[in-house]
């Protein structure tokens, strides 16, 4: 458990104490951050077959990518089906006649909102 160290190494042991308690909270971060990105992705394909009704290529292409750098991690919710209706289906468009407007479904927000959630959670 212990390790006894001369004086003269003192500040090495420390050191490598330090980069080994660095590696592991990145480690980690890493991973809550992958997972987040799959509650907020999961949630939001439920909500796109729930809210906007049926499970078609819309719901059905939620999916995550997480981009992992040296000093950087950060996890993207997108549709790879239909990538252009997103913003039409959560905040509403015109009808196709242009007559009328048909209101937004809230769903990717709460999806967003999921995964911020569950980052918290895990980070606690």
């Amino acid at each position: 458990m212990g390790r006894v160290v001369a004086a003269s190494e003192f500040d090495g042991a420390i050191s490598e104490i330090l980069r080994e308690f660095a590696d592991e909270v990145d480690e980690r971060m890493r991973a809550d951050v992958r997972m987040a990105g799959e509650v907020a992705a999961r949630t939001t394909k439920d909500l796109a077959g729930s809210v906007l009704g049926g499970t078609g290529k819309y719901a059905g292409g939620w999916t995550h990518d997480t981009d992992e750098g040296a000093h950087s991690v950060a996890d993207t919710t997108h549709n790879t089906t239909q990538p252009s209706l997103t913003h039409l289906l959560e905040k509403g468009h015109m009808t196709r006649g242009g007559g009328g407007w048909v209101p937004g479904r809230r769903h990717i927000a709460e999806g967003a909102e999921a995964g911020f959630a569950e980052l918290e959670r895990r980070m606690r």
